[in-house]
Parts: C-alpha cells; structure tokens; sequence
C-alpha cells in the first residue's frame, strides 16, 4: 500500500528548503495545473488539490519551532 506522496517531490523542492523556496515552487507548480489552465483536462483538479495539500504540509508551523514573521 502506497502512503501519501511526498510533499518535497510534489512541489520539487529539497528537505530543508525555505519558505521562499516553497512559496515560489508552489506558485509555479499552480501555473501549470490550475484548472482553469485547462477546463477540458479533468486530471488538473486533482493535481491542484495535491499541490495544495503538499504546500499546506510545508508551510505549516512545526510544533516545537518559532512562528515565522
């Protein structure tokens, strides 16, 4: 059985990676597969939500970490 896939590898960014990094991976993954990008392309909804679930997972505060400014 396969877990979810790794919010990293989705958004191409390395372990580690900034908020920056992520934020600019993600506005760039978005592009390219919005739906809107492409309304008879019914795959692009389900990239999106992915895409969207990794950068939630990324961006979200650890516990145990300083909140971010």
């Amino acid at each position: 059985r396969k877990g979810p896939p790794d919010p990293h590898s989705v958004l191409g960014v390395r372990p580690g990676a900034s908020p920056a990094e992520i934020r600019s991976a993600f506005l760039a993954r978005c592009k390219e597969v919005h739906p809107d990008g492409d309304p008879s392309d019914p795959s692009r909804h389900g990239r999106f939500l992915l895409l969207a679930e990794a950068y939630a997972a990324l961006s979200a505060p650890r516990a145990g970490t300083a909140p971010r400014d």
